[in-house]
């Protein structure tokens, strides 16, 4: 009988499928994966930096607080971690990714937002929520909507920042005051 070599992390066993892969990469065939989320991607590769120190992995994360995420998955230099965007970025010369990049990293700014948020500068919420003054606060939070799959704003692209404001509004009874209609 063939003793099968039982690989771990974190304390649990690889899948069959997981050890199939493993087996491939042992024999020196390159792999590629495409997979839905919680299948397994991450502890693979945990599993390719445990036991094969030589191989190296390149893991492609949705947006960027998955690839933070990932960078503390993994302890060696041996998987490298990127967005899709910035992997793709990466495959340009340094000139051409300078004046990409220059294009692309515009500042945000109150002038920036209220020309393309579309707000109704007539509206009361305007006031009392001071844009003027508070205008990051809707930058953060499309921020949070942006790394989400979402496909609408709601609650939970709230930051602290925004409830915190709100909730000061409230309290100050300047939002109790106005109907607001549905």
């Amino acid at each position: 009988m063939i003793e099968v070599a039982t690989r771990t992390i974190g304390g649990h066993n690889l899948t069959e499928e997981m050890n199939l892969l493993m087996d491939a990469i042992e024999a020196g065939e390159d792999v590629k994966g495409d997979a839905k989320a919680g299948a397994g991607k991450s502890t693979l590769l945990r599993a390719v930096e445990k036991y094969h120190v030589g191989k190296r992995g390149i893991y492609l994360c949705y947006n960027k607080s998955l690839e933070h995420e990932a960078r503390t998955l993994f302890k060696g230099s041996n998987v490298h971690i990127y967005t899709f965007h910035s992997y793709s970025l990466s495959t340009f010369d340094s000139d051409v990714k300078s004046s990409f990049l220059r294009k692309v990293n515009i500042k945000p700014s109150l002038k920036l937002v209220l020309k393309y948020a579309g707000f109704n500068l007539d509206n009361e919420l305007f006031d009392i929520l001071d844009i003027n003054k508070n205008w990051r606060v809707l930058v953060d939070i499309c921020n949070c909507f942006i790394q989400t799959a979402s496909l609408a704003i709601s609650d939970i692209h709230l930051t602290e920042e925004a409830k915190k404001l709100i909730t000061s509004k409230i309290n100050s009874k300047q939002l109790r005051k106005m109907r607001i209609s549905p």
